[in-house]
């Protein structure tokens, strides 16, 4: 987990954004990933005690749902500059 999205975060954010809108980008992202960790962290065992292990089913789905999400609607940053980037979004 920390290897690669602990990193992968803020390497692909500080990429994708504008250097005048990458802090708030990145400000944006982190509150976001912070308001679904507190979230989680009181629906996953209400979910685990109602529906057991077949919330693995719903959370396994969730994940694949982000998956083809990046996959299809993130843009490709390898082998990119910074200004190609920025063209990108203009």
């Amino acid at each position: 987990y920390a290897l690669g999205w602990g990193s992968l975060a803020y390497t692909y954010l500080s990429g994708l954004f504008p250097y005048h809108q990458r802090s708030q980008g990145i400000a944006v992202e982190q509150l976001t990933g912070r308001i679904a960790l507190f979230i989680n962290a009181y629906i996953n065992p209400i979910a685990l005690d109602k529906i057991g292990w077949k919330y693995y089913l719903v959370y396994c789905v969730w994940i694949a749902v982000e998956v083809l999400t990046v996959y299809f609607l993130f843009p490709e940053t390898q082998d990119r500059t910074l200004e190609e980037l920025a063209f990108m979004w203009e």
